[in-house]
C-alpha cells in the first residue's frame, strides 16, 4: 500500500483482498437488510495524525481486518500503531488502535490475524528493540519472549487459530525461523532437529504448515514446513527453488489454507517475478503486467491457493494485481469490475505485505 492512502477490504463470498484509494469520499454500507454482495469499504484512519491506514490481514468473514495507522499519542505528540478495524452485521464499529509494548514506544505493526479475528500477531518497536507481540481482547498487547543468547530483536509475521504465532528471532548464531505458542519463542527445526535459519512468515489455520525463507549454501531460498512433531515444532522442509535468471533468491510471502500453494517473489534476469509454488507444478512465474519493470510479488493466496493477489508494476507504477489459472496476471480491478463491484473513486495502488485473502 502506498502511503497517505486509504485501506480499504473487499469481502464477498468468493473471497477478500485490499486496495487503496487516494480519493476522499468514504463508500457506504448499505442499510441494514439490504443485499450487499460484494463491496469496498474505506476503513477511515485514527484521529490525530495525518490521514493514513494500512491494511495488512483480515479475518475469514471479512469483519475483521488489521494493519496500522497514525494518531495522536498526546496533544503534542504522534505515533504509528498496530490498529484492528471491526464490522458488526452492517454496523461498522470502527478501527482501533492495539497500543505498543512499552510506553517509550510510539510505533506498532499487526501482520496477521486468525480465521476469527480474534488473535492478532505483530511487531512494536522503540529506539533500541523490535518486539514481536500477540494481542487478544482478553489480554491486549503481550510480548514473546526471544531466544536467549541473541539480540533483542524479533517479528510475529503470522499466526494460527489456536494462537501459534511465527515469525523472526535471533539467537547468537543470528537470525532464526521461530514459532510461539505461549510467550516464549522457540526455534522452528528440521527432521535432524536443527533450527532453521532464515524467517518464517505465515502459518496455515490449522498449524501444521508454515511457509518461510532460509539461508542455503546457494542462497536465499523460499520453503514449506509441514509438521511431523507439531507441539515440539519439528518437521518436514520442502525446498521451493527459484525462478530461472538472475541470482538464486527466492522469498515466500504467503500460504493458502490448506497448505498446498504458496506464493512470494523470486529474482529472474532484470528484475524480480512473483511465484506459484505446488507439489504437482512446482515454482512458477506469475508473469507480470505489461508496460512496467519487471518488479512483482504475491502477497496473498485464496483458502486453495487457486486466486492470487500481489503487486506488480506497469506504465504507471505499482498496481494490485490478481491472478488464476484461466486469466493469468491482471489488474486487481478488472476482477472487480468483473465481479460487479463499484470502483469509482478508488485507484488501485499495489496490497499490502502479508495480507492474507481467505
Amino acid at each position: 500500500m502506498p502511503c497517505s492512502a486509504k485501506a480499504a477490504t473487499l469481502a464477498g463470498e468468493d473471497g477478500i483482498a485490499s486496495v487503496s484509494t487516494a480519493g476522499s469520499g468514504h463508500p457506504s454500507l448499505p442499510r441494514a437488510g439490504a443485499a450487499r454482495g460484494q463491496l469496498l469499504i474505506g476503513l477511515g484512519d485514527l484521529a490525530g495524525g495525518p490521514f493514513e491506514s494500512v491494511a495488512s490481514a483480515v479475518s475469514d468473514d471479512g469483519s475483521v481486518v488489521v494493519g496500522e495507522s497514525i494518531g495522536s499519542i498526546s496533544q503534542y505528540e504522534i505515533g504509528r500503531s498496530a490498529v484492528r478495524w471491526t464490522l458488526a452485521g452492517d454496523v461498522v464499529t470502527g478501527m482501533a488502535s492495539l497500543g505498543w509494548l512499552a510506553p517509550s514506544s510510539h510505533e506498532s505493526h499487526a501482520y496477521a490475524v486468525s480465521s476469527d479475528g480474534g488473535i492478532v500477531a505483530g511487531t512494536s518497536t522503540d529506539p533500541a528493540d523490535s518486539l514481536a507481540f500477540r494481542w487478544t481482547q482478553a489480554d491486549g498487547m503481550r510480548r514473546i519472549e526471544d531466544l536467549a543468547g541473541g539480540m533483542v530483536r524479533s517479528s510475529g509475521l503470522g499466526v494460527s487459530d489456536a494462537g501459534r504465532v511465527v515469525g523472526e528471532c535471533y539467537d547468537a548464531g543470528g537470525a532464526k525461523a521461530c514459532f510461539a505458542d505461549e510467550e516464549q519463542f522457540a526455534t522452528l527445526a528440521d527432521p535432524f532437529s536443527a533450527p532453521i535459519t532464515g524467517s518464517a512468515e505465515a502459518i496455515t489455520p490449522d498449524g501444521v504448515f508454515v511457509a518461510g525463507t532460509r539461508d542455503t549454501q546457494e542462497g536465499r531460498e523460499a520453503f514449506r514446513w509441514s509438521a511431523t512433531d507439531l507441539a515440539r515444532g519439528e518437521g518436514a522442509i520442502t525446498e521451493l527453488g527459484d525462478l530461472e535468471g538472475g541470482a538464486f533468491a527466492s522469498t515466500a510471502h504467503a500460504i493458502s489454507d490448506d497448505g498446498s500453494t504458496v506464493v512470494g517473489s523470486s529474482e529472474v534476469g532484470g528484475g524480480t517475478e512473483a511465484f506459484r509454488w505446488t507439489e504437482a507444478g512446482g515454482i512458477v512465474s506469475l508473469g507480470d503486467l505489461p508496460g512496467g519493470s519487471v518488479n512483482a510479488v504475491a502477497t496473498a493466496a485464496s483458502a486453495d491457493g487457486s486466486l492470487i493477489v500481489g503487486r506488480a508494476n506497469d506504465a504507471s507504477g505499482s498496481r494490485a494485481f490478481a491472478w488464476d489459472a484461466a486469466h493469468g496476471m491482471r489488474h486487481l480491478t478488472d476482477l472487480l469490475d468483473d465481479r460487479g463491484v463499484e470502483t469509482t473513486g478508488w485507484r488501485s495502488g499495489g496490497t499490502a505485505p502479508r495480507h492474507q485473502d481467505r
